[in-house]
């Protein structure tokens, strides 16, 4: 995604209209679908790769409503995605595991899924440790979530 922070509010609870990119495929994955509807847009695994089917052209997986994101070298970037059920919190369950996240990229311009071997790794958020092993907040890394 490419979330534009405009005030501190913005960084505490999502809006919509702040959103200027989106995920590949996610005008046929949540078409104005509330925030955090559990839809089956994930991908979770070991190793790098692409739940979503390739585009040819790449634009066809985008829209005017649903754009695809994009950034340039250097540029900070903020990336939102919804928490659903999966925070640690005394509201539902204080021992869901937070297992972190990585972002891979492409090679630029791709015309095919990648193959893993050509992703490179941007960024791997580890694990946030458990409050009860260190006294911090468990919702300070991936699960950062302020007013879940």
């Amino acid at each position: 995604s490419d979330y534009r922070i405009g005030s501190k509010a913005d960084e505490i609870n999502y809006h919509a209209a702040n959103c200027k990119g989106f995920p590949r495929s996610w005008k046929d994955s949540n078409p104005g679908g509330a925030f955090g509807t559990d839809t089956g847009y994930d991908f979770a695994t070991s190793a790098p790769g692409c739940e979503q089917a390739f585009s040819n052209p790449l634009s066809n997986a985008y829209s005017a409503q649903w754009p695809m994101a994009q950034y340039a070298p250097g540029q900070n970037v903020c990336m939102a995605w919804p928490a659903k059920n999966h925070v640690a919190a005394t509201c539902n369950n204080p021992n869901i595991p937070d297992n972190g996240l990585s972002i891979w990229i492409t090679p630029v311009n791709p015309s095919a899924n990648p193959n893993p071997s050509t992703l490179r790794l941007v960024k791997a958020f580890p694990k946030t440790p458990r409050a009860a092993a260190n006294g911090q907040d468990p919702s300070l890394g991936f699960q950062y979530c302020p007013t879940f």
